[in-house]
């Protein structure tokens, strides 16, 4: 009988070590997907991509696209940060940084630098 109860014991403990460990992970990823971790290199990379394509004279619906895949921008920030940028589009050695500067604007904090191409 005490040998029963002891298996089950252990069994218990070795359960909640796994259910602890399962919380601990999917806390982790929560937060790794709210801070952007994971997806933030793939992010950053369409936005560069969207400022190249701003820079050599891409349209804007194509512009919309790259944005638009992005969960950080809907429609209306979409829009927002085209109005900000095509001011910037007329000095085409600055259209980069002034693309790079009107996302950071929306967004509200400098997420993304200018010095990457």
């Amino acid at each position: 009988m005490n040998e029963g109860l002891h298996i089950l014991g252990l069994l218990c403990i070795i359960l909640t070590v796994l259910y602890a460990a399962k919380r601990i992970a999917v806390r982790l990823e929560v937060q790794r997907l709210s801070k952007g971790w994971g997806q933030r290199h793939y992010e950053e990379n369409a936005v560069y991509r969207a400022a190249r394509l701003f820079a050599a004279g891409g349209s804007a619906e194509e512009l919309k696209r790259l944005l638009s895949d992005s969960y950080q921008f809907d429609s209306a920030k979409v829009e927002q940060i085209l109005s900000l940028s095509y001011s910037g589009r007329v000095d085409h050695d600055y259209a980069y940084v002034n693309f790079i500067k009107a996302v950071n604007d929306v967004l509200g904090e400098e997420v993304y630098r200018a010095a990457q191409s």
